[in-house]
């Protein structure tokens, strides 16, 4: 769903949290490629995303969410154009957003 997409069944307030996360998972992406995972510290992720450290938690547990949500994100939209290239996706990554990282 596109923020700001208005479908059937799709309130205003799933836009809005939609594009809430969206801006989350840029702002982390920004800062773990810059100070990397380790140093990106939650306190940062919510600065860097311009909201309260306890309205950045209403969204993501933790940061590992923020991390696995992010390689989701990426992972799929690879899959997407190699599908659309034609070439092969095996295995799927639909079950990475199952896993568990870290130690």
């Amino acid at each position: 769903m596109e923020a700001g997409d208005l479908t059937a069944g799709t309130t205003r307030r799933d836009c809005e949290r939609a594009r809430s996360e969206e801006w989350i998972l840029a702002a982390a992406a920004e800062l773990f490629a810059r100070q990397s995972y380790q140093k990106t510290s939650m306190k940062d992720l919510a600065e860097r995303a311009d909201m309260s450290v306890g309205r950045l938690y209403s969204y993501f547990p933790g940061k590992e969410d923020i991390y696995r949500q992010l390689l989701v994100t990426y992972l799929t939209e690879m899959h997407r154009k190699m599908d659309e290239a034609g070439l092969p996706t095996d295995p799927p990554l639909v079950h990475l957003s199952y896993c568990k990282f870290g130690s």
